[in-house]
């Protein structure tokens, strides 16, 4: 295959970082604006999808478009089918395929698909005693980011994702 620019966002501005999930690309321009492109069957490209069992691949780069973008984009990180932004407010916010609550969201299931960037609220979880170290996991185990006891100085600084992981470091 041969390189193609993407002439269509050019006149954006300058690129400022290109991510890229499992078939789909964002690219985030230096003024804050994002683009996506690329497959979309679980809205993983912040816009509305059709049915999430057939492949859908739609190869225009077009802007996510939500007033929770506008506040300006700090750090954009992307999972398998899910993205992850910290905007200029220093709130979390998400959207894309949730199938094990990486969206941290209260509805893990596949079928709750966030195809519209959402506000992500951090709240602190139930105290339970610290588990062995030899205790792994389970499948059911909710992985949503959750921080205890919060306190007002500490803000989102950093997004992280992989797979169907995500993980948020707090400053």
């Amino acid at each position: 295959a041969t390189p193609q620019a993407l002439t269509a966002v050019t006149r954006y501005g300058p690129v400022a970082r290109v991510f890229c999930g499992w078939n789909f690309s964002l690219v985030l321009f230096a003024e804050g604006i994002i683009f996506t492109f690329g497959r979309n069957n679980y809205g993983q490209l912040g816009r509305e999808c059709e049915d999430q069992h057939q492949q859908q691949f739609d190869c225009t780069p077009l802007p996510v478009v939500s007033p929770l973008l506008e506040a300006g984009i700090l750090d954009v990180a992307c999972g398998s089918e899910h993205i992850l932004v910290i905007n200029g407010k220093r709130q979390v916010i998400s959207w894309g395929w949730n199938e094990h609550g990486n969206l941290a969201t209260p509805q893990p299931q596949h079928l709750a698909d966030h195809p519209r960037p959402t506000l992500t609220t951090i709240t602190s979880p139930p105290t339970a005693p610290p588990t062995a170290p030899s205790t792994a996991p389970t499948s059911a185990t909710p992985t949503t980011m959750q921080v205890q006891s919060l306190p007002s100085i500490l803000a989102p600084y950093k997004v992280y994702a992989g797979g169907a992981r995500s993980f948020l470091m707090l400053c």
